[in-house]
């Protein structure tokens, strides 16, 4: 049987939930900033008890320098943007992210996943940018991602290596592919910011048949993905994770995420929402809860406990119960339109999982996966 795990991102002992957690991620940035972000990571990998543990490289911290610096039009106020491995990550005026930090960091806490550094794409602004923004990124992807496996097989560390495949159309995957042949790895990391439904199932039929068993889909926990990765999960791969900062963010601001369709409900004392709705869900934590609006009305303390928790079993029920239910497109359509009717994804997805249902017999005929590519529109 194959897994499917959330891995917690930016989790923080304040957000921290109860119970058992399939999986928890630090970057490599934060866990070398300095020596007590470096023990904050370590007691929380240990009070967690996630079942799987993950260091993640920083690339977005390097995509959000990037970008904060194209808006300076002043030369002199932006970071720079270096690679030297004998300098640290954080200097001056300054951000250094090259793989050998990586590999400090893996050391140090001894993961069982590790992300190789990356360069992540953007949405372009116009079509025309893709290919600039693909071509920036490959390069040092692509070294990043050599020099971190040879560092991980000269050293004794056991973590799997994924690496990141930042890509707008099967033609760059292709190439990714090409150059990802000539040293090991362990299965591929897609990027959620660029993702829509169509290119997700492409992007996992693509790497299915060059023969990848573990991938991670990086920054989401959207309904839609949710949906599309338990069925990869359960048919295509072993190993199917994503990561996400919406329990931490979520719980931060004290919105409550609605079971199945993950929608979320402010319960903040300035909320417009409607509080006047009765809790449907039956978790252990609603089900001593008469109202939103008694909830709305605790101290921070106690209303980031109860958000924190419901939202982690909510994710976590969303993930199971998908996953359980995703032996064909039509049984997969059905529980999502019993559980969110509301979500007009539903259709979407079982307009594309029906597709991948019809070729997944036939993925060694090209002519027939090229049909299926043409009919998602690549």
């Amino acid at each position: 049987m194959s897994e499917f795990i959330n891995f917690l991102s930016a989790i923080s002992r304040d957000t921290l939930p109860a119970g058992k957690i399939g999986g928890i991620l630090a970057n490599t940035p934060m866990i070398l900033k300095s020596a007590s972000e470096f023990k904050k990571t370590v007691e929380l990998f240990n009070k967690s008890q996630a079942k799987y543990t993950m260091v993640d490289s920083g690339g977005f911290q390097l995509f959000k320098i990037d970008q904060d610096n194209q808006k300076m039009p002043d030369p002199s106020l932006r970071t720079q943007i270096i690679m030297n491995p004998d300098k640290p990550i954080f200097q001056k005026g300054k951000f250094n992210l090259v793989p050998e930090h990586v590999l400090t960091a893996v050391q140090a806490l001894n993961p069982d996943f590790v992300i190789s550094p990356d360069w992540p794409v953007r949405k372009p602004k116009i079509p025309d940018e893709s290919r600039f923004l693909f071509l920036r990124s490959i390069g040092y992807n692509l070294y990043s991602a050599w020099q971190l496996s040879l560092l991980l097989d000269q050293s004794s560390c056991k973590a799997k290596l994924l690496i990141p495949v930042q890509a707008y159309n099967l033609e760059e995957v292709q190439l990714y592919s090409i150059h990802l042949n000539k040293f090991r790895f362990d299965g591929l990391s897609f990027p959620s910011g660029i993702m829509t439904p169509e290119r997700m199932a492409a992007f996992f039929i693509k790497a299915h048949i060059a023969g990848i068993r573990r991938i991670h889909l990086l920054g989401t926990n959207k309904f839609s993905s949710l949906a599309l990765a338990a069925y990869f999960a359960r048919h295509f791969f072993e190993f199917t994770s994503l990561d996400s900062s919406d329990l931490a963010y979520f719980s931060l601001v004290n919105s409550y995420l609605m079971p199945y369709s993950l929608k979320a409900l402010s319960l903040r004392r300035n909320s417009r929402d409607d509080l006047s709705q009765p809790i449907t869900c039956s978790c252990e934590f609603c089900s001593y809860e008469k109202s939103f609006k008694a909830i709305q009305s605790r101290g921070t303390d106690e209303k980031r406990n109860f958000v924190v928790n419901h939202n982690h079993l909510v994710i976590q029920q969303m993930m199971r119960e998908a996953y359980e239910h995703a032996s064909t497109a039509s049984e997969l359509y059905e529980f999502l339109m019993e559980k969110a009717p509301q979500n007009e994804d539903c259709g979407e997805i079982f307009r594309i999982l029906s597709r991948v249902e019809a070729v997944r017999p036939f993925l060694e005929d090209p002519d027939l996966v090229s049909a299926f590519y043409a009919k998602l529109g690549f």
